[in-house]
Formats: structure tokens, sequence, C-alpha cells
């Protein structure tokens, strides 16, 4: 029994890589981003490329394989209709959240995976 403890307790002890992307070929977006195992933080009209090819991203490494706080992409209005921003989150590489936001006022939401 003291072995599987400590096994389990190593696991659970162990940092993950926690992932935020945002990617899509809108020219800007709104992002809030607040972080609940940690400080909070918000960014606002970040910028990812009139092209659309360069993303921004963030990586996090954490304790907590969770994450229920905030990750929000909003598309401003006067951005085309035919234009898209997704929100993405990994943990490890492995994604678990995906959701896409098209045209003025779209939103994605990757919240509270």
């Amino acid at each position: 029994c003291g072995v599987g403890a400590s096994v389990y307790w190593g696991l659970a002890q162990r940092p993950v890589n926690i992932r935020y992307e945002i990617l899509g070929d809108a020219p800007y977006v709104e992002m809030r981003y607040t972080r609940a195992y940690a400080e909070n933080g918000d960014i606002s009209g970040k910028n990812i490329g009139d092209t659309g090819t360069s993303g921004w991203f963030f990586d996090l490494h954490s304790y907590h394989s969770h994450d229920p706080g905030e990750f929000v992409v909003t598309i401003p209005s006067g951005v085309a209709s035919n234009k898209s921003a997704t929100c993405v989150v990994f943990i490890d590489a492995v994604r678990v959240r995906n959701v896409t936001a098209t045209g003025a006022g779209g939103v994605a939401d990757c919240s509270g995976f």
C-alpha cells in the first residue's frame, strides 16, 4: 500500500505543460485570459497578424491538469464575416479544447477545461 501511494503521489505532483493558443485569419481579436491557479492577467486587442499565419500562444507549467479560469476570444466589430479565430488548449501536447469564432461579434470560449 505504501509503494502504491508513493507512486500515485509522484504522479500527482508531476508538472504538466498547458499551452493556450489563438489561431485564425481574423486580423485582430479581443482576448481575455485569467489564470485560476496563479496571478490574474488580462490582455485585450492582441494582434494576431493580418494574414492569420502567426498566432498567439502562452505556455504554463502547472501542477494542476485543469484550469477553471477564463480563456475567451472575441472577434470585434468591423471584421469581415468570413474571418475566424480559434482558441485551442493543450495539456502535454494533447488538445483538450478547440473552439472557433466566426465574423464580427463571434466568441470562442475555451474556459474551464
